[in-house]
């Protein structure tokens, strides 16, 4: 009898136990928001897209990954490539992020419109405070001291800015660059930090007075990014003259010069032991890795494609991050130089979108491929690749009403037709001698149209993909085409300022 109450009790204290566990799940997954949601303006239904990417940060534990792009600064889980948050509160561009020592704190830069203000953002609750909003040029680099309490910035109006971060007041402005400052730097004793420029030079500060202690001078061309070493011993620079150079921070004195198959450096950076200098640039695919006690080139890694940008060493020391200007970054293995995690969806442009006639598909492309999206769940379906020549040059897209075809083309005069429910390639048609700007289905789907920059329109049965007519007494290049309802009538127009049916 008593093991039979006991039994009742603990079968209802372990079933208010789950009822509790439920719940307690259930409110947290309450937090968890579709980043197609994230901070969207009023009125929008989702994003498809995160914005084009242009700089990132990993935090001091290795843990998370923050992304400026033009819509704002998004934050990534570095073990798993999820989506944490999306800061938005600059109203132009971010050009640049840095996380604090602690990094507790996130910094950020504006550019590319009026917002050009420093603004820091607390990782925990993602609000912001702004220490800079009347600067005339735009933010484009950021480096934390590494006690936390300073913050330098590079301005493209050659300006270099020191920040109290407690306070938020501006300690110096040195304008010692005579061109856009490319990169800044702190020294690991906080008493010094060094900028660079696109006026071939390097500059070392004093952090107390703000006193010009050296100037390196030795690149012939602009110097693209700068780093010192994590013991303070070295100051690396790299050039768009090809050179990666060397130099004592604290005499200025010029020690060594690199030279390898990467002919222009956009970014360099010390592996957290020092050992190694690891460079790159978005001209080339290859990623070099230098011994430096030794000046040789001990490594280089073949990457999938042109246009790195930028590359991070983790914290972990197991692990690199590469940024690329089509948008994709990647987390790579150090070891076997493999990728281990990808982060896409941050395309360089987008060029071209386009409904389906029953809305349930939504058609884009940023570059050589077209990326067919489910509006419904705001997933991406499919993506069609056929055009194999160029870059970003997919300029127009168009559905047809049988709900199976869709057109691409492109500024080299390509026509696609695609299936678009199999993703089955039908053909391409090239008669265009110059770039397409527009395509256009007819209502019934029997006819499309295509015009573009070599002044002609061709008008084509989409079954027989047959000319049916080609109107070549088109004056100047043709912008858009569109058909009457009924089908009898095509509209066109240009940069005259002239439409014609």
């Amino acid at each position: 009898m008593r093991y039979t109450r006991l039994s009742k009790y603990l079968t209802r204290v372990l079933l208010i136990l789950t009822l509790i566990g439920v719940y307690i799940l259930s409110l947290a997954n309450e937090h968890v928001e579709d980043a197609t949601l994230f901070g969207l303006p009023e009125g929008a239904k989702a994003r498809l897209f995160k914005g084009n990417i242009e700089d990132m940060a990993i935090s001091p534990d290795g843990k998370q990954l923050a992304v400026a792009t033009k819509i704002g600064i998004w934050l990534y889980d570095t073990q798993t490539g999820d989506e944490i948050a999306l800061y938005t509160g600059h109203d132009s561009s971010v050009r640049v992020v840095a996380f604090s020592p602690d990094g507790i704190t996130l910094a950020s830069g504006g550019g590319l419109g009026f917002d050009k203000s420093i603004r820091l953002w607390d990782t925990r609750t993602g609000k912001h405070r702004t220490i800079s909003s009347e600067q005339r040029g735009d933010v484009r680099t950021l480096a934390y001291s590494p006690d936390g309490l300073w913050l330098v910035s590079g301005n493209n109006n050659g300006n270099v800015s020191l920040w109290d971060t407690t306070t938020g007041e501006s300690r110096h402005v040195l304008s010692g660059h005579t061109a856009q400052v490319t990169s800044v730097a702190f020294s690991s004793d906080n008493k010094t930090f060094a900028s660079a420029g696109l006026d071939d030079l390097i500059k070392s500060w004093d952090v107390e007075n703000g006193q010009l202690k050296h100037t390196f001078v030795g690149h012939n061309d602009w110097v693209l990014t700068i780093a010192f070493s994590p013991d303070g011993t070295i100051l690396a620079s790299g050039s768009k003259d090809g050179t990666v150079r060397l130099w004592n921070p604290h005499t200025g004195q010029h020690l060594r010069t690199l030279s390898g198959k990467v002919k222009m450096f956009d970014t360099i950076t010390f592996s957290p032991d020092g050992r190694f200098l690891m460079s790159c640039s978005h001209r080339s695919k290859t990623l070099e890795f230098w011994n430096v006690s030794i000046e040789k080139l001990e490594n280089n890694i073949d990457l999938p494609e042109y246009g790195v940008s930028k590359v991070l060493y983790s914290p972990d020391r197991k692990t690199f991050v590469s940024m690329n200007i089509g948008g994709d970054i990647h987390f790579w293995d150090l070891q076997t130089g493999t990728i281990k995690l990808s982060l896409n969806g941050h395309p360089l442009t987008v060029r071209a979108i386009a409904y389906s006639t029953d809305g349930k598909t939504l058609a884009s492309t940023s570059g050589l491929g077209v990326e067919l999206w489910d509006v419904e769940t705001r997933t991406h379906t499919l993506t069609l690749k056929g055009h194999q020549t160029g870059y970003a040059t997919i300029g127009s897209l168009a559905f047809s009403s049988n709900l199976r075809t869709i057109i691409s083309a492109d500024g080299n005069g390509i026509i696609n037709l695609w299936d678009y429910t199999t993703g089955e390639h039908k053909l391409n048609l090239n008669d265009h001698t110059k770039g397409i700007r527009s395509v256009a289905f007819s209502s019934d789907g029997k006819m499309f149209a295509s015009a573009g920059n070599d002044h002609t329109i061709h008008i084509w049965d989409t079954e027989t993909a047959q000319q049916i007519h080609t109107l070549e007494e088109v004056e100047g290049e043709v912008f858009s085409v569109a058909f009457s309802p009924d089908n009898m009538t095509l509209a066109s127009s240009g940069p005259n300022g002239v439409m014609r049916l």
